[in-house]
């Protein structure tokens, strides 16, 4: 889900740049790299919370691997290093080689348009090509945004393959044009394991298999396209309530590509160690994955294809539910650490550069990535009067609910079915901000009504945090009935 915790992190590890000091807990012995390490982990290394399972590679042999708390609350399964989890947007890097990987094979050109292997996707004013999606560069919206515009419930509700097409396919207007900037979108990756499983003929995850994973003897990891799958070893995802407990999160979605891929700390010591032997893909592949990404004009991006670029370091977070990982890689000293946990609010990134601190990984001076910010409200609340002519019933062409603007005194509100209703603030003149969600995944959004050549509102644009600019909604009626 992109939620503010995957952003903020995604963004961050585009920095690598966060020097997060964590208090070594009390009673560890600093000595030595393995008990400070063990410190780190101390708060959840216990049989009543969530953990993580950690691992340190060193010229390709894993120099520390250790699991703290809990796979599994109720049956009192404790983590290790070969617990599974489920990684989020780290799946994104092995998208990426599987793509590369049959470029490299003449099966496709990276400056193929995307509607040639997903007809799907409606035709822009500007082709979008394979490299584009790669780098985050295409424009096209984020497909799970526009899902929760659409009323999803996208940790509850089932998402398939198909309801990620059909969502992309009634996008209709770019965030930029393709080429132009670079912003981070799961759906470039969803799109991108449709071209593999349509190129080379077998589906996403069978193709992984045997091209990537079971070459390299990654033997428990997979892309899980079906959420009710058992999964031997498994931990589960969590979340923190506000009394302390814990309470079960798991994602269910059938789709990949962005997400979903399972797998364990010792697994990925065996991918970390095929960026300097090459055994899959070659050097080609992983050059190409390892190279800043262009724009149009040349300027050189943050991100390569499946990884965040630092100076002397790549990395990739990942979050879905109630699983956060990360992993970070130091080419130069030959070094990556790799930090998997079931539980929602644990800063991962923070604990994984932490121990990259102590096994001698040298990140850059500390930086962080700024949050986006609301307007400020405006002084004078605007009249009962006033706020009439915003109301009425509003539709997309990309979202098959529509949208309901109601006003109550001096409060505008926008509804939408499993929405509900959304206090609307103003800014000033005809924008407004809107902040709705949990606590802990908060989503902000910006609208700015629009007015015919009559100066009469004749619909309005949404603009979020990260993932979506400009959704056009069109009024259709001036009915305030909800």
């Amino acid at each position: 889900m992109p939620n503010r915790l995957h952003l903020t992190m995604a963004m961050a590890s585009a920095l690598i740049a966060m020097s997060i000091t964590l208090p070594i807990a009390t009673g560890a012995d600093p000595s030595t790299p393995t008990s400070q390490v063990d410190g780190l982990f101390a708060n959840w290394d216990l049989p009543r919370s969530p953990g993580c399972a950690v691992a340190v590679m060193k010229n390709g042999r894993i120099a520390y691997e250790r699991g703290y708390g809990m796979a599994d609350l109720d049956h009192g399964v404790k983590i290790t290093p070969a617990t599974v989890f489920h990684v989020g947007s780290i799946a994104k890097q092995f998208t990426a080689s599987a793509v590369l990987m049959l470029a490299a094979e003449g099966k496709l050109s990276l400056d193929d348009p995307i509607q040639k292997y997903v007809p799907e996707v409606a035709n822009f004013d500007t082709p979008i090509t394979l490299r584009e999606l790669l780098h985050h560069t295409s424009g096209l919206r984020d497909w799970q945004e526009l899902l929760v515009f659409d009323g999803w419930r996208i940790y509850g509700d089932v998402v398939t393959e198909r309801d990620v097409l059909d969502v992309v396919s009634r996008q209709r207007d770019l965030n930029f044009p393709p080429g132009s900037e670079f912003n981070y979108s799961n759906t470039g990756y969803s799109l991108l394991a449709y071209v593999v499983a349509r190129v080379s003929g077998r589906s996403f995850p069978d193709f992984t298999a045997a091209r990537i994973f079971r070459p390299l003897g990654m033997e428990h990891t997979h892309f899980r396209d079906n959420h009710a799958q058992t999964i031997k070893n498994l931990a589960l995802g969590y979340r923190q309530r506000e009394d302390e407990s814990f309470e079960e999160a798991d994602p269910n979605l059938d789709t990949v590509g962005c997400t979903n891929l399972m797998t364990t700390v010792e697994d990925l010591s065996r991918w970390d160690e095929n960026f300097y032997s090459t055994r899959v893909g070659g050097p080609t592949v992983v050059t190409q994955m390892t190279e800043p990404g262009k724009l149009n004009d040349g300027t050189q991006i943050i991100y390569g294809a499946g990884l965040f670029l630092g100076p002397n370091a790549a990395e990739h977070s990942g979050s879905d539910a109630g699983y956060v990982a990360d992993m970070i890689r130091f080419p130069a000293q030959h070094l990556s650490v790799a930090v998997l946990c079931n539980l929602a609010s644990i800063d991962v990134m923070g604990l994984t550069h932490r121990v990259a601190e102590i096994y001698g990984g040298r990140l850059p001076a500390s930086s962080s990535a700024a949050e986006p910010s609301l307007p400020k409200r405006v002084k004078h609340a605007p009249s009962p009067k006033e706020l009439l002519q915003f109301v009425g019933l509003y539709r997309s062409p990309e979202i098959q609910i529509p949208y309901n603007i109601t006003a109550d005194g001096s409060q505008l509100s926008m509804h939408a079915l499993k929405i509900g209703a959304v206090p609307m603030v103003r800014v000033e003149g005809d924008e407004f901000s809107c902040t709705q969600g949990e606590p802990t995944n908060v989503q902000r959004w910006r609208v700015r009504f629009i007015r015919d050549n009559r100066g009469h509102v004749s619909g309005f644009l949404i603009n979020t945090d990260y993932f979506i600019r400009n959704l056009r909604f069109i009024r259709v009626t001036t009915n305030q009935a909800p």
